[in-house]
This record gives C-alpha cells, structure tokens and sequence, in this order.
C-alpha cells in the first residue's frame, strides 16, 4: 500500500497541496496541463487519499445520494446520467440506491447515506414515503412532489403534459379511448392521468385503465383481454416504453397506427423514434430538468437564498407519425 501524502504528491508534481485536492475531487476549475501532471504522479505512486476521514474532519464527503425507485425507465436512466455528469464536473459523486418504492429498503438506504456524511440527496419516491425526508439534515431535492419542510420540490408539468395528450386524441376524433399507465405508486403518472381525464371531461368522453406492472409479460395479458371485449382508436400512454409495446400488441391484434388508433406516449426517448410508425409525445427537456436540479442542490449545499423551492418546468408535444 502507498504510503505517499499529499504534501508528497504536490511536491513530485511541483503544484500546491490545494491544487492536487482540487484535482482528486473532479474540480473542473484545473486546466489540463496541471490535471494530467497530478494523476501521472498518483499512478506512478499508487497513492489513494482516504476519502472517508477527510470527510469526517471536513464534515463533507463531496458525495450526493440519488434515491430513486429503478432505473428501468429510459427517462430516469437518461435524468441519472445527465445529473452525475453535471455533479462530477463540480467536483462531486453520486451514490445511486435504488428502493423499488420499498420503504423499509428506502429507510435503511436512506440511514447508510446520512451515515456516510452526504452532502445533499435527490430524491423520487411514492406520496405514502416522502415522510422519511421531513426532518433530514442535508439539502434534498424532491422530483416530481412537494413535502413540508425545507425540501426543494423540481418536477415537470405533468399535469399539462397529460391535458394535452387528452386535447390531440379528441382532436383526431378519438372515441373509444385507452390509457396504459403503470400499476406503482408513480406520482407523475398519476399527474398525467389527471390532466388526461380533465381534457376527456370537458368533451364528455371517459376511457379504459390498461395497468402494467415492471414486467411487460402482465401488460401484454392486460392489454388483450381489453382488447377482446372494449374498441379502441386512441391510446394514451404514462411513458414511451408502454407506448411502443401497447403499438407492438396493436400490430399483432391487426390494428394499424395512424390508420386505426392513434398513440401518444411520454417522455419523447428513443424509442419513441425507432418505433414504427414514431410516436407523437410528450417531451421533457431531461438537460433543463438536470440542470435546474443540480443548481438549486448546489444552492442548498452552500446556503445561498433561494427564492422558490416549487419549480414546475415546462413540456411540449412532439408530433410524429403515431397520430397522423
């Protein structure tokens, strides 16, 4: 094992030991030419900085918890990626628990973090668990719901983003209408199916709840046996994914999209291009979403004022080929 110091690094590469911290902690504030001088002379000697007693001496560990239910979703996924790229480039690390909206899993998980001297958390969770984060002791972001307490909640407006979704079905003509949304306690599905339902009352029309569990397995039996017994010419979906399997289905059951049914997804990911026909959806702008997160964490992070701790980020319908 190394038995270097930092003094000892600094000195080999011939910079401050303030530089050679900045380097070991991702600071983006090191120009190349210094960053690379530092982490020859770290391979060279093995040397490894003991993260955890610098954290207890400083009381901080650069380290930001992500608790999240999975990350199966492609719009999670990509929301993770983007925010631990964001964070890395200000010198921190992301330690990600996923919880399966189990709370004893998510207590436990949440104890270890607050344990391990974090300095901020985000969180996505079920309505019946944001009662875990009232009393923590470290910036939380919350996505998608609001919790008393000092918490920032950052969410999309899903609540419009299923209104809308609602508003181009009727427009199409729609009349025997389908939503495939997920069976877990996902607020923002649920925001969405709220707003669809409004935009479905105001013309007087109702629909069907196709529910889906994690395993498309148990989508594919709920969709058929609906199927088999209810018409359909319009499909709203909670996400892409959902979207593009309840096309797939469709397809097999000899219903063609545009022509017969008409589908709108959310989340506007990939997938929503490479299925085919492409689906019209809703996007969010997941580097918006990212960027305002790791703003307002940082903000919590180093006590500066804050004027608003509710933020509700706009969406947009992008139109493709699904409701032509």
């Amino acid at each position: 094992m190394s038995n270097f110091k930092m003094a000892d690094i600094a000195k080999m590469a011939g910079v401050s030991k303030a530089t050679v911290s900045r380097v070991l902690s991702g600071h983006k504030y090191v120009s190349p030419e210094i960053r690379k001088r530092v982490l020859d002379v770290v391979l060279d000697t093995g040397y490894k900085p003991n993260l955890i007693a610098r954290s207890l001496i400083k009381s901080e560990s650069h380290t930001i918890g992500f608790i999240v239910p999975s990350n199966d979703d492609e719009v999670i996924a990509t929301l993770i990626r983007q925010v631990e790229h964001n964070l890395i480039e200000e010198g921190y690390r992301i330690t990600i628990c996923l919880t399966g909206y189990n709370r004893d899993k998510e207590q436990k998980f949440l104890d270890d973090l607050l344990q391990s001297n974090i300095d901020g958390l985000i969180v996505l969770t079920s309505r019946e668990n944001t009662s875990l984060y009232q009393d923590v002791s470290v910036p939380v972001i919350m996505l998608d719901q609001y919790i008393s307490g000092g918490a920032v909640t950052i969410t999309t407006d899903n609540y419009y983003g299923g209104y809308l979704a609602g508003k181009r079905l009727v427009k199409n003509g729609c009349k025997n209408i389908f939503v495939v949304t997920t069976s877990s306690p996902d607020v923002a599905a649920s925001e969405r199916l709220s707003g669809f339902s409004q935009a479905l009352s105001e013309v007087r029309l109702s629909y069907e709840t196709v529910q889906c569990k994690s395993q498309l397995r148990h989508c594919e039996k709920a969709l058929i046996k609906t199927l088999a017994i209810k018409k359909v010419d319009g499909v709203f979906a909670t996400s892409d994914l959902f979207a593009a399997f309840t096309n797939k289905i469709l397809e097999q059951q000899g219903l063609r999209v545009p022509e017969d049914v008409s589908i709108i997804g959310y989340g506007n990911t990939t997938i929503s291009d490479i299925t085919r026909p492409s689906l019209t959806t809703i996007s969010q702008n997941i580097e918006t979403f990212s960027q305002t997160i790791m703003d307002y964490l940082l903000a919590g992070i180093h006590k500066k004022p804050m004027k608003k701790r509710f933020i509700i980020l706009p969406i947009e319908m992008i139109e493709k080929e699904s409701t032509q």
